[in-house]
């Protein structure tokens, strides 16, 4: 590991890490020009790295990229990590910056100009949180959705509008608990997570290329949990989530909901090992007794587009036990699941 994942006097007091893989042109111009309005008392203290983890064109390369990076306020850089995966990413970020602090923006956020200053606010104000995330998240849907769907699909992409400041100590998920987008942590509080990505304690990669497992947060934060630090959300940390017409589609649903399943299970057993001695495999008879009470609900129900969801869920959730106890997917239920999640010619 760099000698940056250990603590040291730095020149600057917040690091803005940013981790994208062949980004959307208008969507990351967006995040871009929002970097560059965010507000801060001092900006030479600011460190912005945008991390390109192998997009086809190389964002160096890439004209409105380097562009906008020219007219930044903060001092910027563009580094490419080889090694595919989110995860790698955001590692590769940690060891090119120094300073204390470090906010993760995904490539479809847009912060709000005052993001940084909150932030600074946050961790002075609360020394024993050791990770916050926004708590007034706003989607924007680059396409209209169905209604009878919207407020489902706001909240799969994280929307939420909270009044007050929550923070927690306790690996049991609340609403207190961050989940990925507007990440922001301090240095101290993830070296255990680093040691253990190191140490392949760790296994998951969360996104890599068109992968849409994403656990990887969930063990950052659980992590902190567990090494005393709090950690928590707050209303005055504000962004908008962009929603591309692509992500809205039920195929693309169905994989998110199949591989977050998937990866969560086994997420949580490398956390907390002592989890895996409740995990068990499912036989074929009581998994066929299963699709057939939920094809009987859904023809009951007449909603095709949420019984394939939950479907897809319960699939991921099935086949992760198979993934923590190391024994190969039956043939059958490969077929099911490849049918059920991966199959694109089912109508939306």
């Amino acid at each position: 590991m760099s000698q940056n994942i250990e603590p040291q006097v730095s020149a600057f007091d917040i690091a803005i890490v940013v981790c994208t893989y062949n980004p959307d042109e208008k969507i990351f111009t967006r995040l871009l020009k929002a970097i560059n309005q965010l507000h801060h008392d001092t900006p030479s203290r600011i460190e912005c790295v945008i991390v390109d983890n192998n997009s086809q064109k190389p964002l160096s390369e890439t004209g409105y990229v380097t562009k906008l990076l020219k007219r930044c306020k903060f001092q910027s850089k563009i580094i490419i990590e080889e090694k595919q995966g989110l995860t790698a990413a955001r590692i590769a970020g940690v060891q090119n910056t120094s300073a204390p602090i470090i906010v993760f923006f995904d490539d479809d956020n847009e912060p709000l100009p005052t993001y940084l200053e909150e932030l600074q606010n946050l961790f002075t104000k609360y020394p024993f949180v050791g990770i916050w995330g926004p708590g007034d998240i706003s989607v924007d849907f680059l396409e209209p959705v169905p209604k009878a769907r919207e407020a489902w699909m706001r909240g799969v992409f994280q929307e939420k509008h909270l009044s007050k400041i929550q923070y927690a100590l306790t690996t049991t998920w609340t609403p207190a608990h961050p989940f990925g987008t507007g990440l922001s942590i301090r240095r101290l509080s993830i070296r255990k997570y680093l040691e253990a990505i190191s140490n392949s304690q760790y296994s998951l990669s969360d996104r890599k290329g068109d992968s849409l497992a994403s656990a990887g947060d969930t063990q950052v934060v659980l992590q902190a949990v567990l090494d005393g630090w709090a950690v928590g959300v707050s209303p005055d940390l504000q962004l908008v989530h962009i929603i591309p017409a692509h992500r809205t589609k039920i195929a693309y649903l169905r994989k998110l909901m199949y591989e977050v399943a998937l990866s969560s299970k086994k997420a949580l057993v490398e956390l907390m090992p002592e989890e895996k001695q409740q995990v068990v495999i499912l036989g074929r008879f009581p998994f066929i007794k299963k699709i057939i009470r939920h094809t009987f609900n859904t023809i009951l129900r007449r909603n095709s587009f949420f019984s394939q969801i939950q479907l897809a869920s319960y699939l991921g959730n099935v086949a992760a036990s198979y993934l923590i106890l190391e024994k190969k997917l039956p043939k059958w239920m490969s077929y099911f699941i490849k049918k059920n999640v991966y199959q694109k010619s089912r109508k939306d």
